[in-house]
């Protein structure tokens, strides 16, 4: 008499479940991020959020919240000299990266 064979289990790839919760996780976080289209209409927050999506921009986002910079103060009135002398970013190669993320901006 043949012994009875074990019934295979069925069992989800473990990379199924965890791309389900990445994709559910990133579209949260997409829809957390989501800005408004105007740059001016930017809020304080809205500014320090774009600024951690831009590179070199991102280590200067302390010092944009900390000097309220909203989107109006932004596209209208941060320079090179204004990065420099009020918000104290002392490398010229950060706040010509930080300007060139505020041109895009503007267009």
């Amino acid at each position: 008499m043949a012994s009875p064979v074990p019934a295979k289990q069925q069992h989800s790839p473990p990379a199924t479940a965890s791309a389900s919760a990445s994709a559910s996780s990133a579209a949260s976080s997409s829809a957390d991020l989501a800005l408004p289209a105007h740059p001016p209409q930017w809020t304080v927050d809205d500014v320090c959020r774009w600024a951690q999506t831009q590179p070199y921009v991102a280590e200067v986002a302390p010092a944009l919240r900390e000097h309220a910079i909203d989107g109006h103060v932004l596209v209208n009135y941060v320079t090179n000299t204004v990065l420099a002398d009020e918000l104290g970013i002392a490398a010229f190669g950060t706040r010509v990266r930080v300007l060139e993320a505020i041109e895009a901006l503007r267009w």
